[in-house]
């Protein structure tokens, strides 16, 4: 019967897993997007005039959050490979 518990327990918890790392995936994605809808105004905004420290800022935080963003995509992604769920990774 424990081991009834312990499985259920355990598909409970990957079940959880999956639905974060889903998440993960929808936020980096409407992330990416929302820097591709916006890239002409942050060209013409930030790109063409005299760099700040305003301007340096909005670049510096939006290269750190995209490259947070593209590798949780990259590591969510192999997570949830069909290879790596039923345990035939190489």
């Amino acid at each position: 019967m424990s081991s009834a518990t312990a499985n259920s327990v355990l598909i409970s918890q990957y079940s959880s897993f999956l639905l974060s790392n889903y998440c993960a995936i929808a936020a980096t994605v409407l992330f990416i997007y929302e820097c591709l809808i916006t890239f002409g105004d942050e060209i013409s905004l930030f790109w063409t005039r005299r760099f700040t420290g305003a301007s340096v800022l909005f670049v510096s935080n939006r290269a750190i959050v995209m490259f947070a963003h593209v590798f949780t995509l990259i590591t969510s992604s192999t997570a949830t490979s069909p290879q790596v769920r039923l345990g035939f990774a190489e």
